[in-house]
C-alpha cells in the first residue's frame, strides 16, 4: 500500500541521509542520492512495462519468465536475506537507542537500560511483522511508524533551534567544518547495493 512505502522510504531516508552526506561531503552526496533516484526510477518503469506486458506481478514470476526457475528461486532467496537483514538492523537500532531512552526520560532500571533486553523485544515485535502474507496488513503499524518518525523529526529541529545540539569547541550551532566537496573511498559506502 502507500503507507508501507512511503514509511519504508521515509524511514530508510532519515536513518540514511545524514550518514551518507557525512561519509561523502555534501555535493558528491547530492550527486549521489540524485543518481540513485534516476536509477530507481527507471528501473522501477522498466518493471512495470514488464508486469503489464507479461501479466505477471511478482519479481519471483518476472524472472522465472525471463530466465528460469532456478532465478525465480534464487531471488526468492535473496529477497528474504535482505529483509532479514533490514530486520535485524531495525532490531539493533532500537537496541541502541532504547536503554538511553529508559534511562533518561523514564529513570528505567533493569532490565529496560539494557540493549540486550531491547534487542529481544525489537525481534519479537518485528518477526511477526515481518512475516505477514500481505503488505496491507501492515497498514496501521506503517502509519505507527510514520508518526514516529515525523516525531523524532521534529523533536531533531526543535532541539536544534533551542540550542540543545552544540558543536565541541564552538559556541555556535552549527558546524564550522562542513565538508562541502570531499572525494575518499568511504563515498563507496553509501552508494545503495
Amino acid at each position: 500500500t502507500v503507507v508501507n512505502i512511503v514509511c519504508n522510504i521515509v524511514g530508510a531516508g532519515v536513518l540514511a541521509i545524514p550518514s551518507a552526506l557525512q561519509k561523502s561531503s555534501v555535493i558528491p552526496g547530492v550527486a549521489i542520492i540524485l543518481v540513485m533516484a534516476v536509477v530507481s526510477t527507471y528501473s522501477m518503469v522498466l518493471l512495470t512495462l514488464c508486469a503489464e506486458k507479461t501479466n505477471l506481478f511478482t519479481y519471483k514470476d518476472l524472472l522465472t519468465h525471463v530466465f528460469s526457475e532456478r532465478a525465480g528461486r534464487l531471488f526468492e532467496v535473496v529477497l528474504f536475506c535482505y529483509t532479514f537483514g533490514v530486520l535485524v538492523a531495525y532490531a539493533n537500532i532500537v537496541a541502541a537507542s532504547m536503554p538511553s531512552v529508559m534511562t533518561d526520560f523514564l529513570h528505567a532500571a533493569a532490565p529496560f537500560d539494557k540493549d540486550y533486553f531491547w534487542l529481544v523485544v525489537g525481534g519479537v515485535v518485528f518477526f511477526p511483522l515481518s512475516s505477514l502474507k500481505q503488505l496491507s496488513e501492515l497498514k496501521w503499524s506503517s502509519i505507527l511508524g510514520l508518526v514516529t518518525v515525523g516525531y523524532i523529526c521534529a523533536l531533531t529541529v526543535i532541539n536544534f533551534f533551542l540550542g540543545r545540539y552544540k558543536v565541541e569547541g564552538n559556541p555556535s550551532l552549527l558546524a564550522t567544518d562542513i565538508p562541502w566537496f570531499h572525494l575518499d573511498t568511504q563515498i563507496f559506502e553509501v552508494v545503495p547495493v
